[in-house]
């Protein structure tokens, strides 16, 4: 019983461990969620020679956006107009800027239950990795 127990603490702390926030856990397809409730894929980011794209749906096809780069902290302090006291992980270029924050995490109106969001010219979209 006591080996039993041993095993899923040390799963869990395994399975917590490759969460990490990292560049890399940003790669993969990120949906939104529509008025209707229909969720749709909107945004892509794949690493390519050691290099971060920024994709974006257009009817069955994937556009790219452009090469993305490390968002720094400095600049997401800028966007929310506050200072951040917490980890987060991030890619942007001129076009936009993806988020990974803790699940639930909000500011002034908007809040993210995923900690996936979007910064964008309309405002802050949560978004959903498939």
């Amino acid at each position: 019983m006591k080996q039993q127990f041993l095993l899923v603490v040390c799963l869990g702390f395994l399975l917590s461990c490759s969460d990490s926030m990292t560049e890399s856990s940003l790669i993969g397809v990120y949906q939104i969620k529509a008025k209707n409730g229909v969720y749709r894929d909107f945004i892509k980011i794949v690493k390519k020679d050691g290099f971060f794209f920024i994709k974006e749906r257009s009817g069955a096809k994937w556009n790219s956006l452009g090469k993305a780069s490390t968002a720094k902290k400095l600049e997401l302090e800028k966007l929310i107009g506050e200072e951040i006291k917490i980890k987060f992980v991030g890619l942007s270029n001129k076009n936009l800027a993806l988020y990974r924050m803790p699940k639930d995490w909000s500011m002034e109106k908007f809040k993210t239950s995923t900690g996936y969001w979007m910064a964008s010219m309309i405002g802050p979209i949560e978004l959903y990795k498939k």
